[in-house]
């Protein structure tokens, strides 16, 4: 399965049909025999969620790979970035080696406070 902002995402199963997010690529992994990839071209990507369904079987894992030199058929060169910061679509975390202290206190509960 591909993963491009420039894919129509219909299906996925080439880059004109390409899914255009991550976890749009990885709802349709049909099954848990493994064996699936999806290849995301470079760009930004900003997910939220990237677990999936059905992981795959022992020894025939499913994978995430970058076509970051297009010799996957993407025709682009660069980085792929994975962005799960953006407060609205992101992950939500707290730097627990930081300096600061936290506790269940100062933590505000999911839709309440900061989140």
């Amino acid at each position: 399965m591909y993963v491009s902002k420039l894919g129509n995402n219909s299906d996925g199963k080439s880059w004109k049909r390409a899914f255009n997010s991550i976890p749009a690529a990885r709802s349709a992994v049909p099954d848990d025999r493994g064996g699936h990839r999806i290849i995301i071209r470079p760009d930004t990507y900003v997910e939220a969620n990237l677990s999936t369904a059905f992981k795959g079987a022992k020894g025939s894992y499913n994978l995430i790979t970058g076509d970051t030199n297009g010799d996957l058929g993407s025709g682009a060169k660069g980085r792929i970035i994975i962005d799960s910061g953006d407060p609205e679509k992101g992950f939500k975390s707290y730097d627990w080696w930081g300096t600061q202290l936290f506790d269940d206190i100062a933590i505000p509960k999911p839709g309440k406070g900061r989140f």
